[in-house]
């Protein structure tokens, strides 16, 4: 199946590129966050996550490849995100495995979800919204 070509515009390059970095993270965290539940019922849900944050990151790996460049925005943005992956993964690596939810569930998930309230869909992807 032949997907059709998306223009994403040069407007939407900064937040795919966030949206892509804090989807790596939440990949990589949730494969941590699994390790430490081991052996407890919810451990499976880490497992679930972290499958659909690897299609997400494929997903918006695809469409930033669509892209034009988004300049340094897009730069410095990333460059926060891996920090914000340092401080979780500093929480896991104490076994903290209820403060790095909050700061994925939470404080990560919320913010992808505020960036993508204040940009309108592409048409292209308008009727998947």
């Amino acid at each position: 199946m032949k997907l059709p070509h998306v223009d994403i515009g040069p407007e939407l390059v900064p937040l795919c590129a966030i949206v892509l970095a804090s989807e790596r993270v939440s990949m990589h965290c949730a494969g941590l966050q699994a390790s430490l539940a081991r052996g407890h019922e919810f451990a499976r849900s880490f497992h679930a996550q972290r499958r659909q944050e690897r299609l997400h990151v494929a997903l918006f790996a695809a469409l930033l490849a669509m892209g034009r460049s988004g300049g340094d925005s897009a730069d410095r943005a990333v460059a926060a995100v891996a920090e914000y992956e340092r401080r979780l993964l500093a929480s896991l690596s104490r076994g903290a495995l209820a403060e790095s939810v909050v700061g994925l569930q939470i404080v990560l998930e919320g913010v992808g979800a505020s960036l993508f309230n204040r940009f309108p869909a592409p048409p292209a992807l308008a009727p998947i919204k």
